[in-house]
């Protein structure tokens, strides 16, 4: 049987060789790049790539019915809008996945500041024909914009008013050509824009689309007119333009309302702009700037090049046959339109390609016959290429690429300073090849990295385009805005990364932007640096940070420490030391040696840059699946859904409620919530909260809200020598300030939540609990000096090089011992006052013997033990005794006698804890298959995966486990030791991106493993390192096997981890893509009653059938924590009654009437579970 997916390869083969062949067009494909870095900027100040279009007839063509793609099988992948190109004309279209279909080649003002219009100030109903054109409006009065008084930014003034009504008609005569229209107001306190009697815009007065009437007041007045202020007026989006308007006579028609009749100034300054399609006569306003816009298709063209196909009414007219091409060179016609193809060094997008062309690429590189590094004498350097030649040679000492004006090389060049040489063969009738860079350092060991930069001078000190200088525009005052410097140019760069050791570890294209915020002032500028397929690589392969797992990425930050540059250099990386250990997003941290076009530039620190990329790479998932806020819950990508319904909701709700606490619990992750704003207030940022603050979540049900640490310059007393005293907590409660930093938006979502007391708790605790490990004064002041000594050395020259003070530096760096020192006992004051804590208890805690075992103090892992700490009163303490690999635990000396690995008690005396371990055998090994996802559906698509659990009383080393299906040559082997405790999970996925995507929030995942698990059933096998089965489960979706993990995106799980695995009835469907990598929901069945280890706990319920309340008594035998919930006989919980820890003795929980409210008549059972066991009853609810 002949393969048909074989045919279609074949025949697509065939296809892409023929067009490669000129076809008959009128419109034709002219000009390509697809590796822009620097030779087009569209609108957003980016670089995509780009294909011009040219019309060779005498004729007007519209595009209408014209398509463009890279995939000869999708035709219509980006269809043109209804635009005309003239004849001769060009049309260039950016190829950025933007997907934009407005085009936009200037903008005229209309309407502006001082245009003449109509207006009347109402003392009764009009009617609606005012807004429409012909409008008798003689009896109305005629002045100049703005109107209005209170302000003295009104030509026409007016009496005090409720409202003012204003109409203006104007012509249109070139409909066709309008892309689009920008309605600008500058207003107080609200008002409703018209055209053509169509409402356009609306604020402060009622919902969209109602009527109001004349005296009708504005919905509040905190909005303030903006121009007379030095701001720019808001701005209005305005949809369906061709709708709108109309060829001939228009009116725009505005009613302002004030929020009083006796308020004290009212405003109206409107403005109108049309985009013109064609390019042509700006008209603008000094008031505001307008963007003019290109198209954008929504797809990339790929930089190593693709065939890529114009189609007219599905026919191909024209094509291109794919051609790399090297960064910033072009591929195109000459003469323009003719069947010449030619290589650019010169692209000219938008005119004729009259510069020179090129038949043919150099692909040789220049060989350099010692690589860049440290030296102490001078080199000799030869330069050759591949077949041993120097002729064409040319090279540069200045950063620029060389070209056929620069020094060719005929002899070895003799290097003793600093120098970056660069070099090329450029040939005669061809393209020139690619550039190859090396830095050469004299006469310094540098014992922290080294980065190279090398770029053209031009493109950091010309006066008019260099990123580094001060430009045409800069303003005279700091920050100095309008500097070239604050542009968001990027510009290409070789980067070039040596380690600490001299040996160059990266060595590729990029591209190069200033960096920051109002550091860009500074005289050493922060860079950051992106990998693009542009340039060559889309990825920087190297691990940068040795705390972080990464080794790829897309962009980097070379920080000059922003507001810390003139004090200790290394703050913020400092901070960020801090929350290694408490799952917090934070930016790893290297101080590096910077050399730029080969002058020493000093110590910039080394960062991720925060973005989508920075996201993926320490979480796994998708970036396009992101959503990224900042401030007030502004998307910077994806969307807010989900955090404005959560803000709407706190507002208006109580959270000291279990079930509204549980609905906020639901999209934000409490814990990593709390983590954040007890390191933001333990350092006393002073720019925050109302500043640098950035969450994220996916678009997966399963996400929830994560903060992102970042910028902390202004933390651990920048601007402050007793700063350490500061009451941050307060701050971060505080509704009172309007403005930075901490406006009442700000400390919203804190205030709110610290009206329950769980949270309450939790915070004292958690604070408790990094105030006795991480943040302890020793640990962070350990941290100060081993920074400082990293870099002390280089700070001399650093400080040099800068005019910086290398005494002051160190004066600094005291500074910051000092508040290391003092913070934490003021800071465990204010917890306690905020909390509503007041009396410290300590506890220690030690293992017995020594390296058999830890224990866990509530959220953190002592690192040595004996521990000591300090709680306060009443705050529960949490521990939990896990044992090292060939012990078990054996139970609690001390205080508190028990033999639970976990035991909970709330702290109201000081306590000693001793956990002893014993050693373990074989038979307390058991390591079992708990939870299976095997097929996904609709939008749950994690990936195949995997749940192991630790069911023994021994921690396992998985190192050398292997997992593997039916297919014994495919298997996951466990790479690196992994240290599954008792009671622990980890899940093993076949696509850890896939798997992340849904699943943001499970940390013990491992992958990726390379088999698939049949939906139709599959063997799965677990061995150890000695390949020794440990487990093996065969699933099948029949019979007594769960069905509803075939199609319907569930898991299967095991229904306790005492079942038999192996049996399909002691597994459940778990429903919403199941509980990876935490409890099973321990759905019951009727096997559930046979389990041996029942708590014998005597429980009961009365009365029984319930109505509408009952009492559930039980007994506890030995102490510990209990579940006590109310479940289906589906085995779905319905409410989750009671989790906590309950001493020996008699126990009753009560069901409210609210609880059995919801509740259908039937069966259900009330399920109470501990460590040794569980026990259920049958209860019945009828009305």
């Amino acid at each position: 049987m002949h393969s048909t997916t074989s045919s279609k390869a074949y025949l697509i083969t065939i296809l892409n060789l023929l067009i490669c062949f000129q076809l008959p067009s009128q419109i034709k494909i002219n000009e390509l790049v697809s590796s822009n870095s620097n030779t087009l900027m569209d609108e957003d100040g980016d670089y995509p790539d780009w294909v011009e279009f040219i019309n060779t007839s005498e004729n007007t063509i519209n595009l209408a019915t014209y398509s463009f793609t890279d995939d000869i099988e999708n035709p219509t992948k980006w269809n043109f809008p209804d635009i005309n190109i003239h004849p001769d004309d060009f049309l260039v279209l950016f190829t950025s996945g933007k997907n934009r279909l407005k085009q936009i080649g200037s903008w005229q003002t209309i309407i502006n500041k001082g245009a003449h219009f109509k207006y009347l100030v109402p003392n009764s109903e009009i009617g609606n024909t005012w807004k429409d054109t012909g409008f008798n409006d003689q009896n109305w009065s005629e002045g100049a914009s703005g109107f209005g008084y209170g302000d003295d930014d009104d030509e026409t003034i007016i009496d005090p008013a409720i409202s003012l009504y204003v109409r203006k008609e104007f012509e249109i005569s070139n409909l066709e050509e309008i892309s689009d229209i920008a309605f600008h107001i500058d207003y107080d306190d609200g008002f409703i824009a018209y055209i053509n009697r169509i409402e356009i815009a609306r604020d402060k007065l009622g919902t969209a689309g109602s009527p109001v009437s004349f005296d009708t007041p504005c919905d509040d007045y905190s909005h303030e007119a903006l121009i007379y202020q030095g701001k720019q007026p808001d701005s209005f989006e305005i949809a369906n333009v061709s709708e709108l308007l109309k060829q001939g006579t228009n009116v725009l028609a505005i009613e302002v309302h004030n929020h009083t009749a006796t308020s004290s100034d009212l405003s109206c300054i409107p403005f109108l702009s049309l985009g013109l399609k064609p390019k042509g006569l700006d008209i603008p306003t000094e008031y505001f700037e307008l963007d003019k816009m290109n198209l954008h298709t929504n797809f990339k063209i790929k930089s190593l090049g693709e065939p890529v196909y114009l189609f007219n009414n599905l026919q191909m007219v024209d094509s291109v046959c794919a051609k790399y091409l090297p960064s910033d060179m072009s591929y195109g016609r000459k003469p323009d339109g003719s069947t010449n193809w030619l290589y650019f060094a010169t692209p000219t997008p938008m005119a004729s390609n009259t510069t020179k062309g090129y038949s043919t690429l150099t692909e040789d590189s220049v060989f350099f016959s010692m690589q860049g590094g440290y030296f102490s004498n001078t080199i000799s350097l030869e330069l050759y290429s591949k077949n041993g030649a120097s002729n064409n040679i040319f090279y540069t000492t200045d950063g620029s690429s060389p070209d056929i004006n620069s020094t060719r090389y005929q002899h070895p060049i003799q290097i003793n300073t600093h120098s970056a040489i660069r070099a090329r063969i450029i040939d005669t009738d061809k393209l020139p090849g690619p550039v190859t860079t090396n830095t050469y350092i004299f006469g310094q060991q540098h014992n922290l990295p080294t980065v190279c930069l090398s770029t053209s001078p031009d493109n950091l000190w010309d006066y008019n385009s260099g990123i580094y200088a001060d430009g045409p525009n800069m303003e005279p005052d700091y920050p100095h805005f309008g500097a070239n410097y604050w542009q968001d140019w990027e510009k290409p760069v070789h980067f070039e990364f040596y380690d600490k050791n001299g040996i160059k570890q990266v060595d590729q294209l990029a591209g190069l932007k200033i960096f920051g915020n109002y550091s860009r002032s500074h005289p050493q500028k922060s860079f950051s640096l992106f990998a693009r397929n542009k340039y060559g690589k889309g990825a920087f392969k190297y691990k940068f940070f040795t705390d972080k797992e990464n080794n790829e990425f897309e962009s980097l930050v070379l920080r000059n420490s922003g507001s810390d540059y003139y004090k200790s250099h290394f703050r913020d990386g400092l901070l960020s030391s801090l929350v290694k250990e408490i799952d917090l997003e934070y930016q790893g941290f290297q101080p590096t040696v910077v050399y730029l076009n080969g002058e020493y530039w000093g110590i910039l620190n080394l960062r991720e840059k925060v973005n989508e990329h920075f996201i993926s790479d320490n979480s796994y998932v998708k970036t396009d699946n992101l959503n990224i806020l900042e401030i007030n819950g502004l998307a910077i990508q994806g969307n807010n859904m989900r955090y404005e319904e959560m803000l709407n909701f706190i507002t208006y709700n109580d959270l000291n409620t279990e079930d509204n606490y549980k609905t906020v619990s639901d999209i934000i992750e409490v814990d990593n919530f709390i983590n954040y704003f007890l390191f933001e207030t333990f350092i006393a940022n002073g720019d925050w909260p109302g500043n640098n603050i950035k969450y994220w979540n996916t678009n997966s049900i399963r996400s929830k809200y994560r903060w992102i640490v970042f910028d902390t310059d202004f933390g651990f007393g920048l601007f402050g020598d007793e700063l350490y005293k500061y009451n941050s907590i307060a701050d971060a409660l505080a509704s009172d300030n309007p403005s930075w930093p901490n406006p009442p938006w700000s400390t919203l979502l804190f205030r709110k939540l610290t009206t329950n007391e769980d949270f309450k708790e939790k915070f004292a605790q958690k604070g408790c609990d990094y105030l006795n490990t991480y943040w302890e004064s020793s640990k962070v002041i350990d941290q100060v000096n081993t920074i400082e000594t990293l870099i002390d050395n280089e700070m001399e020259y650093h400080c040099e090089r800068w005019n910086l003070d290398y005494n002051e530096w160190h004066n600094e760096v005291e500074r910051l011992r000092i508040f290391a020192d003092e913070r934490p006992f003021y800071f465990r004051q204010f917890l306690g006052e905020a909390m509503g804590f007041d009396e410290n208890y300590s506890i220690e805690v030690e293992t017995f013997p020594s390296e058999s075992g830890k224990v866990k103090v509530n959220s953190i892992y002592p690192g040595e033990y004996p521990f000591y700490g300090s709680y306060f009163e009443n705050i529960p303490v949490k521990l939990k005794a896990i044992p090292n690999p060939g012990y078990k635990f054996a139970g609690w000396e001390g205080d508190v006698e028990s033999s639970d690995t976990e035991i909970t008690y709330p702290i109201n005396d000081n306590y000693f804890h001793r956990a002893i371990f014993e050693p373990s055998s074989e038979e307390n090994h058991k390591v079992i298959i708990n939870e299976i996802f095997y097929k996904s559906t609709g939008n749950l698509k994690p990936g195949d995966w995997i749940e192991l659990y630790n069911n023994g009383e021994t921690t396992v080393d998985l190192k050398g486990w292997t997992l593997r299906d039916a297919n014994k040559d495919s298997a996951y082997i466990v790479p690196s030791s992994y240290y599954l405790a008792p009671g622990d999970f980890i899940v093993f996925c076949k696509d850890i991106q896939k798997f992340k995507t849904i699943y943001p929030n499970i940390k013990n995942v491992m992958g990726n493993f390379s088999f698939g698990l049949n939906a139709d059933g599959d063997h799965i096998r677990l061995f150890n390192q000695n390949n020794t089965l440990i487990d093996a489960v065969d699933y099948y979706p029949t019979g007594v096997w769960p069905l509803k993990s075939y199609n319907q995106s569930a898991s299967i799980e095991l229904s306790h981890p005492r079942l038999n695995n192996e049996k399909g009835e002691n597994w459940m469907s778990s429903e919403n893509g199941g509980t990876p990598g935490e409890h099973n929901q321990w759905l019951i069945d009727n096997s559930i009653h046979d389990i041996k280890n029942k708590l014998n706990a005597s429980l009961s319920c009365a009365p029984n059938p319930i109505t509408n309340h009952a009492n559930i008594t039980f007994q506890i035998r030995q102490t510990g924590k209990y579940h006590l919930d109310l479940v289906n006989i589906n085995g779905a919980v319905v409410h989750q009654l009671s989790s906590q820890q309950y001493n020996i003795g008699i126990h009753t929980v009560y069901i409210s009437e609210d609880q059995l409210a919801s509740l259908k008549n039937g069966v259900y059972l009330i399920r109470l579970m501990g460590n040794r066991g569980l026990e259920t009853i049958k209860i019945i609810k009828k009305q």
